[in-house]
């Protein structure tokens, strides 16, 4: 997880330091991509234009959608005791510090 942390860094600054002249292109592009747009643009226009290809798209999104979350939480609840640290916090219990194991 470390190593594909590490290189997600090294793109970003990588297209931060020697992309500044596409910032406006770039920006248009993340939006139009943005995966939200699936659900609210693209999918209603290509369920109307063709049943299939927008329910294959759909299928896409909402499968993508899962992965993320999955992924997500596995990068979130790797430790163990961040659970107890999200459910404690704020309520009086004493704060718990997570650890890394590796």
């Amino acid at each position: 997880m470390d190593f594909l942390h590490r290189n997600g860094v090294l793109i970003i600054q990588h297209l931060q330091k020697d992309y500044r002249a596409y910032y406006n292109y770039l920006n248009f592009m993340s939006n139009v991509g943005d995966p939200r747009n699936i659900f609210s643009i693209y999918f209603p226009l290509w369920f109307q234009l063709n049943q299939t290809v927008g329910t294959k798209m759909i299928w896409v999104a909402v499968i993508g959608d899962w992965f993320n979350l999955i992924f997500k939480w596995k990068s979130i609840w790797s430790c163990d005791g961040l659970f107890m640290c999200l459910v404690c916090h704020g309520n009086g219990c004493p704060e718990l510090h997570c650890q890394s194991n590796g």
